[in-house]
Parts: C-alpha cells; structure tokens; sequence
C-alpha cells in the first residue's frame, strides 16, 4: 500500500513540474536514502507509471509523460479553458487549410484553362501553316504547268 501510495505520489509531482529535484522526492515520499529512491523511480518507470530520464549527475528525475490521476473539481475550468483554446486551435487550422484547397483549385483551373488556350492557338498555327503550305504548293506548281508550253513544237523533216 505505501509503494501505491508513493506511485501515486510522484504522478502527482510529475504533473507539477517536469524536472523533480531528489530532494524534493526524497521529502515528499518519505524514503530515507538515495538508493531507495532511485530503486523506486525506476520502478515506476518499468511499471510505465511516468515515462522520464534519472538525471544522476544534476540528482533529479526528468519527466516526459505521466499517467492521468484522478480530476479535482476545482481544475475542471481550466481543462475547459485549455480545450477550447485547443479547439479554437484546430478550427483555425481548418479553415487556413481549406483557403489552401481553395487557392490551389483555382490556380489548377486557371492552368488547366491556360494550357487549352495555347493548346488551342498551337492547333490554330498548324492549320494555318498547313493552309498557307498547301496554297504556296499550289501556286507553285501552276507556275511550273504555266511556264511549260502545252504541246512540244514538232520538228518536222522536210
């Protein structure tokens, strides 16, 4: 019951405070010696009670997550207070990413519609070339038919 009792203690530090100092473990629980409380630290650490650093050389347990414990009353505003925040938060985000969707779909419109236009011009090009191709092959030819008499003078013997 007491090792309970001081599992739940350090939880209840751990969520104070992230870096513990020995000292203050040593006082709050109640242990008499450094080795002890070393002992007991890891412990919870295997039992996945807090999961966290022993600092030897600065003597103090580094937090990085504790298991929840039960809520007081008089917290309960400010969980309310840090939910909304973090809702607000998140709203906030949302609309930031649904500006980016929105912005993004116009600029694939404008593109999409941007290649079909040059898409468009470069069909435009090559019927003109084409046209104007075929008109200078033609004139080029009746030049050639006109050039040329129609039927070869005869060379008669005489």
């Amino acid at each position: 019951m007491l090792n309970k009792l001081r599992h739940l203690t350090m939880v209840s530090l751990a969520t104070k405070t992230k870096c513990i100092p020995y000292s203050v473990l040593l006082e709050e629980l109640d242990i008499p010696n450094m080795r002890s409380l070393e002992d007991l630290i890891i412990e919870v650490i295997y039992a996945d009670i807090i999961h966290g650093k022993l600092d030897q050389k600065n003597q103090q347990l580094e937090v990085d997550y504790a298991i929840g414990r039960d809520i007081r009353q008089e917290a309960v505003p400010e969980i309310i207070s840090v939910l909304q925040d973090w809702c607000s938060g998140c709203e906030a985000v949302l609309q930031g990413i649904e500006t980016q969707i929105t912005k993004a779909n116009q600029n694939k419109e404008n593109n999409m519609r941007q290649k079909q236009k040059m898409e468009q011009e470069v069909t435009n090009i090559k019927k003109t070339l084409k046209s104007t191709h075929a008109d200078e092959e033609s004139m080029v030819t009746e030049s050639v038919s006109s050039d040329k008499p129609s039927k070869k003078p005869s060379k008669a013997k005489g």
